[in-house]
């Protein structure tokens, strides 16, 4: 069998107690993480076209001709033969050359910085009431 009420319910203050419920709101930390409340940084490479002029070298073959005279007559006929010969000129040509290096130009980070500010919490509070029935036709013995 259930206790009375006095047992039951708060029997070191002789009868019932009646809880006031507060509401405490605090700020709490969470924490974001990457995305759209939190902070990220993301390296990516474009790749764009670059055309410069740059100055080539080359050796180009022709064709000099000079005439035999009276002085340069004697080395002309070394050999006096008619023979057949080749002769070999070595051309020597520059291309551009494309050569690319990484040169440091920042660094970047990401920051936080703390703000202040007021938000306001919403939420239910549940409390507790007492009813008592008592008699009221003055019979009652104070």
């Amino acid at each position: 069998m259930a206790g009375t009420v006095q047992e039951v319910c708060g029997a070191a203050f002789g009868g019932m107690v009646q809880l006031l419920p507060t509401r405490r709101a605090i700020s709490g930390e969470s924490d974001d993480g990457p995305g759209p409340a939190g902070g990220q940084a993301a390296q990516y490479v474009v790749t764009d076209d670059v055309q410069e002029t740059v100055p080539v070298r080359r050796a180009e073959v022709r064709v000099e001709r000079e005439p035999i005279t009276d002085e340069n007559h004697d080395a002309a006929m070394t050999p006096p033969d008619i023979t057949e010969a080749e002769y070999e000129v070595i051309l020597h040509e520059e291309g551009p050359v494309v050569q690319t290096q990484a040169i440091p130009v920042e660094g970047v980070r990401l920051a936080t910085e703390e703000q202040t500010g007021g938000e306001t919490a919403t939420g239910e509070v549940r409390e507790e009431k007492i009813k008592a029935d008592t008699p009221d036709d003055g019979t009652r013995k104070r």
